[in-house]
């Protein structure tokens, strides 16, 4: 198997997963009493494995992709490319067991803890390596070509590249390891305008980045990018002089800085449709740029102070993360697919249809119940009529994502070929 074509089979395969997982929880959320029938897979458990197969699986297998079109050599095969990205899935599969176990850290989204500690540290050292490897055989190919200013300064920011990302598998099970610090930090009030702003920003940087690692023809030259560009150093810049303490959501600098986000909506699409992209995912584009003003537009005005305190423990911020994942984060994954993998890239109207139907019902519902569950916080603890229907409704919703998914992932598998 191709690595792109690992890399679209892996991808799909823990975006199905993580649905499937998400309906249990819809269904137990619906049918409480289903819950005894689990033992002790308790809904708590479950959440963290639908957490990080969504995070660890479905949102970061695409990434990867972008690393190979990087480091990759371009001609031939690479076994070792290959076996890296079923090593990830191997590493995520594993640590889910403990997971189930509950065996974890108690940390959001670095539940490693255990055995599971060991085997994120092994699979994400062997795609370091991978790469690594990978990119020594592309520079020995490479050999021949003219050494020019602008080769040796590519070379020298992806060898760079590689030293800070072969530093992450340390880092990560270090952070996750409770001692360093609590899972609930007492010194803090929760996340800030200003810590909001610096990870949105790194996200833009990625998705800005994008259309160049991919190789996506353009009309404009590259002097024409600079202004986008200059911008997103600028505004990297005004994150740095924030005061990164423990801000109040009171502050007006503080939502100010969040606010400054809306500026990337309109610049961010025009910057991606400057680029020519597969006619098949041009769906996924427009998308894309709706759920992400979607997603600005939500964040802000939760971030207001009066409105978070009244949403900050409802399905309001679930109904946030949802619009995030299930439709940005979606929406960009299924770009990627679409260059990576164009051969096999699952082209259905149905589905995709299906799909942004679904996820409007589900994150439409959360906020329903959100806003029901401020204006009447006992709803939070027992059952009601109101949010049973909801329920019901994200249920349906989690069901037509999922056959959207099973569809995508059928699909690469029968379809499935090099890129």
């Amino acid at each position: 198997m191709a690595p792109f074509d690992a890399i679209a089979r892996h991808s799909l395969l823990w975006l199905f997963l993580g649905n499937a997982v998400g309906l249990l929880l819809a269904t137990l959320l619906l049918v409480p009493s289903l819950g005894p029938l689990l033992g002790p897979l308790t809904y708590g458990r479950w959440m963290t494995v639908h957490l990080n197969a969504s995070l660890y699986g479905w949102s970061s297998i695409p990434l990867i992709g972008l690393l190979y079109l990087v480091y990759l050599p371009r001609y031939g095969e690479n076994r070792i490319a290959t076996a890296a990205v079923s090593a990830w899935s191997a590493m995520l599969a594993f640590s889910i067991v403990g997971w189930l176990m509950g065996i974890t850290s108690g940390k959001l989204f670095m539940e490693w803890a255990g055995p599971s500690r060991i085997a994120v540290f092994a699979g994400m050292t062997f795609l370091a390596l991978s790469l690594w490897i990978s990119h020594a055989r592309r520079l020995a190919a490479e050999a021949g070509f003219p050494a020019g200013w602008t080769r040796r300064c590519s070379v020298v920011v992806k060898t760079g590249g590689l030293v800070v990302l072969s530093s992450v598998p340390v880092i990560l099970v270090l952070a996750a390891d409770p001692s360093l610090y609590p899972p609930v930090n007492p010194d803090s009030g929760g996340a800030t305008g200003g810590s909001l702003l610096g990870s949105t920003l790194a996200i833009i940087l990625i998705y800005w980045m994008t259309p160049f690692l991919l190789r996506l023809p353009t009309d404009r030259a590259w002097r024409s990018f600079a202004p986008s560009l200059a911008l997103l150093v600028l505004h990297f810049g005004a994150f740095g002089l924030l005061d990164h303490g423990d801000r109040s959501h009171h502050e007006p600098l503080q939502i100010i800085a969040l606010s400054s986000l809306a500026l990337w909506v309109p610049l961010l699409v025009r910057h991606l449709r400057s680029f020519t992209w597969p006619a098949a995912s041009r769906g996924w584009l427009i998308a894309f740029g709706c759920w992400g003003a979607l997603l600005v537009l939500d964040g802000i005005l939760t971030f207001l102070p009066h409105i978070l305190e009244q949403w900050k423990f409802t399905n309001a911020l679930v109904a946030h993360v949802h619009i995030a994942m299930a439709g940005m984060v979606t929406s960009f994954n299924m770009l990627v697919l679409s260059v990576l993998c164009p051969s096999s890239f699952p082209v259905s109207r149905q589905a995709f249809v299906a799909w942004q139907a679904g996820t409007v019902l589900h994150a439409g519902a959360l906020l329903a119940a959100g806003l029901v569950e401020a204006a009447h916080p006992g709803w939070l603890f027992f059952s009601h009529p109101v949010i049973d229907t909801l329920y019901a409704l994200r249920w349906v919703a989690g069901a037509v994502m999922l056959s959207a998914s099973w569809f995508w992932l059928r699909h690469v598998h029968l379809h499935g070929s090099s890129a």
